[in-house]
């Protein structure tokens, strides 16, 4: 029997909603469903939703907004609603290949050892048009590479182009909690390839939409993106000492992540901070007197203004 996949979506803006649904329900994959968990929003999703003549679909709403506040908490509630053996946390705005569910699902069934699942990721602007691809991947990867290839190369990832098996997602306790979500994505992924690895196709099955709509684009959420990051690296510095080199490329990798790991979530906050209102960097600076060195102090400094003179 084929395992049964519910796909997640806790749904709150309005413009992209329908495309996203629509590409979901086209699907060649067929033994999966969708729920829908409307967040207390201002817009009518109902309405949207019932647009599609589907038995696919189960639609709840939050009697009050919760990702506001706590985006994670928004993820895990949806996450209660699901019962399939694999699981997929949509989003509201991002678009599926119709091979997405039938390619993972596939890779499920051949690692059954495993217990994430994901695919190369395009990314389109507001037009659907791709503006940028990530990089190839491998089909299988240790924990220890894998991290490495997100944490230090940065990889084009997100949390909405995976798949997980949803017993070992609940016996984790749901998706891990950082304020707005910052990083959320990653350590919840981290923790589950613990041991394990992950497993990847590579073709491109999910392209995320690169919006002002975006959390990653809201500057003036710097302030709790600092304390997610600060969060972060204590939680990493700690997670890498447990993880076990597999070869000897996991040796090399591991030795050079536990340098500079605490290193590359700190870049990724100077350049948050770049370009953040200068009072919310004066606020941060005085919660994390000792965060950033004087040399990134310069390199921070530098960054704004040229963000701000546009060059």
């Amino acid at each position: 029997m084929t395992p049964k996949v519910t796909i997640i979506i806790p749904a709150y803006k309005d413009s992209f909603i329908k495309e996203s649904i629509k590409s979901l329900l086209q699907q060649t994959y067929s033994n999966y469903n969708i729920v829908i968990v409307d967040d207390a929003s201002p817009y009518d999703l109902k309405r949207i939703i019932n647009e599609f003549s589907t038995t696919r679909i189960q639609y709840y709403r939050n009697e009050i907004n919760i990702g506001g506040t706590d985006l994670v908490a928004n993820w895990n509630k949806a996450l209660m609603y699901a019962d399939g053996d694999l699981v997929v946390l949509g989003s509201d705005d991002d678009r599926y290949h119709p091979d997405f569910l039938k390619s993972l699902v596939a890779l499920s069934i051949e690692y059954p050892q495993v217990d994430v699942f994901h695919c190369r990721v395009g990314v389109i602007n507001d037009a659907g048009e791709p503006i940028s691809w990530g990089p190839a991947i491998a089909e299988y990867e240790t924990d220890i590479d894998f991290i490495y290839q997100r944490a230090i190369n940065r990889r084009t990832q997100l949390i909405s182009d995976f798949m997980f098996r949803r017993k070992a997602l609940m016996a984790l306790g749901g998706f891990v909690n950082y304020p707005k979500a910052w990083y959320s994505d990653e350590m919840t992924v981290y923790q589950l390839a613990k041991g394990k690895g992950v497993v990847a196709s590579s073709d491109t099955l999910f392209y995320w939409r690169s919006s002002n709509q975006n959390i990653s684009s809201i500057n003036t959420d710097t302030y709790q993106k600092a304390i997610a990051s600060v969060m972060h690296i204590k939680n990493m510095n700690d997670f890498v000492l447990e993880l076990e080199p597999k070869n000897e490329a996991d040796r090399f990798l591991l030795s050079d992540l536990r340098q500079r790991i605490g290193v590359e979530i700190k870049r990724q906050l100077i350049y948050d901070m770049a370009k953040s209102p200068i009072e919310v960097n004066f606020k941060i600076y005085r919660k994390y007197p000792s965060l950033l060195n004087l040399k990134e102090n310069i390199k921070l400094i530098g960054g704004w203004i040229r963000h701000r003179i546009g060059v």
